[in-house]
């Protein structure tokens, strides 16, 4: 077959054929990276880079394409066409290669004539790079799909990182997600009063009504699934039947900016944060049990323990607090340095993560002890979720989600593996002054 040149006209520059000879990726002038089958089936176009595509390849198990741009990115995306990952470089990259064996590993030449051999991604950890503002984070009660965006179009991934579903809210951008605990419907909010249950194969089942054009950031499943309840801008609460979309409550909650909203596990109690820090107890027929000034800022994380016994606060003052549901202050957990956006327990309760501007992931024991800090790769986090197969998922504020392996991570000795990491750099880097070639040197298989 014929393939076509660049799309809108120019030179193609570089050009690939995966593994197994049934797809063929090509690039050039057009700043695109375009996907054919072997018989001239134009497959896909993928935008992304805004100056030249120099160099294309697959990686050696045919699951991702890599591409470079004379814009100083490397585009790491799937089959599908997602971007896993986006790399910022310092020159105008010519050239791309996976190594044989790894698909990690990539080798890449500039316009400098510089070869570098880089691993895109950390065996800790797989990334999906969304472009967007992202605030939030639901993953499936068996803990294989997940959904998070910021966009009127979401998509939800299985665990290998495909593409499953998509929801389509129209016009509508959806930012606040949830999954029902029996696993059949997804609840999606988000602006100009926009309230919906989808399916999990994304079928949307109803627009529920209520919110008038007032946007909804937070939604919550009631533990048995027949309810949803989601928080407006204006602080009400509103609490659907998920059989057939009646409202069948409205809770005049705080009206500063409402946030977020979660039921207790038993379901006779609703939590909310707001903008001004205020956290409110409601019976789940609307009597307000509790009022607590609890944050000097906006509140934007919060969550239950799988045990009812307590509820997490994560706020823009810096600090996460532990609270029991009569309202007492249970512990403070200080040491980030920026606002916190996200808080989870893990699934045994025994685990709190708290997510920062301040660009960590810190996991804490309930007793305030910190177990482990992440740190990322960008300017902060937005959102952490623990998964219910033990991995922790992340956001970071410019679209990176990423499944950490939690049990690699806790396990991890941080100088083993970041020798490990750099060991080729220091043996090899002409930059690097002959003194510190044997930093790493006395560690074992270094």
């Amino acid at each position: 077959s014929k393939l076509p040149a660049a799309a809108s006209g120019g030179s193609l520059w570089s050009g690939a054929i995966n593994p197994t000879g049934n797809m063929i990726a090509i690039g050039g002038d057009d700043r695109m990276v375009q996907l054919w089958r072997p018989d001239g089936t134009l497959i896909a176009s993928l935008a992304g880079h805004t100056k030249r595509v120099g160099g294309i390849d697959f990686s050696p198990d045919g699951g991702v394409i890599a591409s470079a741009g004379l814009d100083r990115t490397i585009w790491m995306r799937g089959l599908d066409g997602s971007p896993r990952r986006v790399l910022q470089t310092s020159g105008d990259m010519r050239g791309i290669s996976f190594s044989d064996s790894d698909a990690q590993t990539l080798v890449t030449i500039d316009s400098g004539n510089t070869a570098q051999l880089r691993q895109w991604e950390s065996p800790l950890l797989q990334t999906i790079f969304l472009d967007d503002d992202v605030w939030d984070i639901a993953i499936s009660p068996d803990g294989e799909r997940l959904i998070s965006g910021d966009s009127p179009v979401v998509p939800v991934w299985d665990r290998d990182r495909n593409t499953v579903a998509t929801l389509d809210a129209g016009q509508n951008t959806l930012f606040g997600f949830d999954y029902s605990p029996d696993g059949q419907m997804i609840a999606a909010v988000g602006a100009n009063g926009t309230a919906q249950l989808w399916s999990p194969a994304g079928e949307l089942l109803q627009n529920l009504p209520g919110l008038g054009d007032v946007q909804s950031w937070g939604t919550s499943f009631s533990p048995d699934s027949q309810r949803l309840a989601a928080i407006a801008e204006d602080g009400r609460i509103l609490v659907w039947a998920t059989t057939n979309g009646e409202l069948i409550h409205t809770l005049q909650g705080n009206k500063d900016l409402g946030l977020r909203v979660a039921f207790s596990p038993d379901g006779q109690q609703i939590v909310t944060s707001s903008g001004s820090g205020t956290l409110q107890i409601f019976q789940a027929d609307g009597t307000l049990l509790h009022e607590i000034k609890g944050h000097d800022a906006a509140v934007f994380g919060l969550s239950v323990s799988p045990d009812g016994q307590f509820f997490a606060s994560a706020s823009r003052d810096s600090t996460a607090k532990l609270w029991r549901w009569d309202g007492t202050l249970v512990r403070t957990l200080e040491g980030h340095t920026n606002a916190i956006f996200g808080v989870d327990f893990s699934a045994d309760g025994q685990v709190l993560a708290t997510a920062s501007a301040d660009n960590t992931v810190t996991l804490w024991s309930l007793d305030g002890e910190k177990l482990k800090t992440l740190y990322g790769h960008g300017p902060g986090f937005k959102d952490v979720k623990f998964s219910p197969t033990g991995e922790l998922v992340t956001v970071a504020e410019d679209g990176t989600l990423a499944w950490w392996n939690l049990e690699d991570v806790l396990t991890l000795n941080e100088l083993d593996y970041a020798c490990t990491w750099i060991a080729d750099y220091l043996r090899t880097n002409a930059d690097v002054a002959e003194r510190d070639r044997t930093l790493c040197k006395d560690l074992p298989d270094n």
